[in-house]
């Protein structure tokens, strides 16, 4: 694997060169600062961590029936991931060509627990979830502060990415799409720490192979962080040592697992759903991707050709809202549309923003014609846009938007538990 010099970072956030990050005690009152505020953050994550963490085991509990029900849940596939999880000679390893590391780092995390701690299956499995959870949830918030967002700000959209849809329906089950987007998260994270010269570019790499290790299509925003830190030439090189980063990776599962399948071995892949009639029209995904994956609507039955009753927003309207729904969606699209203008119109435009924006539109250009299900891939792509929505509160002495934002996420979270304790009763009667 050829090696590749890392260009130092640009200096875009205005900082002078004759100090090093760590002599920086004061970057602004929006800034991460030193000292007392890096105390702060850390309170603040352990408590995130902690709440995020009781959320999750107590949405888990009401959806353990997903372990044993596949599809039910917005389908979802819970029960093969959590046999991916606990089981090395389930015949479900055979999604690893597109998942490549998932079970190299959850089966032995649930066997460790198993076997010296005397924990059964589910529960072993239930504590990697709850990791999993508080650790997307602190990730949201670290990603913020490092963006130079208030801590206001940084707690109010580390809340609405919890209560949004992608986080009340998906946190609670087994599936990959958390795990997914902690690696997205990690390499935003990591790409604002390289440009301000707080890590090396080595360590930029390991995160964009992160990426490409959950989830291959993640790799998108990988491949982006890469460029834009190091431009075209170096980019491509630094892409191609994250690539085989992952490639040396993914050769354990074949020895680990017997039933896995080769890392990109498309030959099981369901190629009907990227099919467009099967996820719906482009104007259905639109709406499920840009509106439902945060404000949650009254969900539909749907009937796959087996006869399996499963719960879907896929092909849902906004006519399906109620007036909560209405109130949040409006505050919902004044906070992101406040946030891109801010970023594109206002400036300065930094790379993390034209990160933020290809890692999007990527996402949403491969949904509008991949999935039966959008929703399902919310996890993936809700955070992107929650860091660029953020960019409306980045002014603290802006108290309209303060309180637009605070409004938005108390209906937020009444409208959305009120649907997720329906979609709950709804599920049940489906079996």
């Amino acid at each position: 694997m050829a090696s590749v010099r890392m260009p130092k970072p640009t200096e875009h956030l205005h900082t002078p060169r004759s100090r090093r990050p760590e002599q920086m005690t004061d970057l602004t009152e929006s800034g991460v600062a030193r000292g007392s505020s890096l105390t702060l953050d850390t309170y603040f994550c352990a408590a995130i961590a902690v709440m995020t963490g009781i959320l999750t085991w107590i949405v888990a509990s009401s959806l353990s029936f997903t372990v044993a029900h596949l599809d039910v849940w917005f389908d979802s596939d819970s029960a093969f991931i959590f046999e991916v999880m606990t089981d090395r000679w389930t015949p479900h390893q055979d999604r690893n060509n597109l998942h490549p590391i998932f079970a190299l780092l959850t089966y032995p995390a649930v066997f460790v627990q198993t076997q010296l701690l005397g924990i059964d299956k589910y529960n072993a499995a239930l504590v990697l979830l709850i990791v999993f959870a508080s650790l997307w949830a602190c990730l949201i918030y670290i990603t913020l502060r490092l963006m130079r967002r208030p801590i206001g700000a940084a707690l109010i959209f580390t809340a609405i990415g919890v209560a949004s849809t992608g986080g009340v329906l998906f946190l609670g089950i087994f599936e990959r799409h958390i795990a997914g987007s902690i690696t997205i998260l990690v390499c935003v994270a990591a790409f604002v720490a390289y440009e301000r010269r707080m890590i090396s570019g080595n360590w930029l790499v390991l995160a964009a192979a992160g990426t490409l290790g959950i989830t291959i299509t993640n790799f998108m925003v990988g491949i982006a962080a890469l460029f834009l830190a190091f431009g075209p030439r170096k980019g491509l090189q630094a892409s191609i040592n994250a690539f085989f980063v992952v490639v040396m990776l993914a050769a354990l599962p074949q020895f680990l697992f017997p039933t896995s399948s080769a890392f990109l071995d498309f030959r099981n892949l369901p190629f009907k759903s990227t099919f467009q009639s099967v996820g719906g029209t482009i104007q259905q995904r639109a709406t499920a991707y840009w509106f439902h994956a945060t404000v949650m609507p009254e969900p539909t039955v749907e009937v796959k050709p087996n006869n399996t009753g499963y719960l879907s927003l896929q092909r849902v309207s906004v006519a399906n809202h109620r007036p909560a729904g209405y109130a949040a969606l409006l505050l919902w699209a004044i906070l992101v549309g406040m946030g891109a203008w801010r970023t594109f119109k206002v400036g300065p435009i930094e790379k993390v923003d034209i990160l933020l924006a290809l890692g999007i539109l990527g996402h949403f250009c491969l949904f509008l014609f991949f999935g039966s299900e959008t929703i399902l891939y919310a996890p993936s792509y809700v955070p992107l846009i929650l860091l660029v929505a953020s960019r409306s509160l980045c002014s603290p002495s802006n108290l309209a938007l303060y309180v637009a934002s605070s409004l938005f996420l108390g209906l937020l979270a009444w409208n959305n538990v009120q649907w997720l304790l329906f979609s709950v009763a709804s599920a049940r009667s489906l079996f």
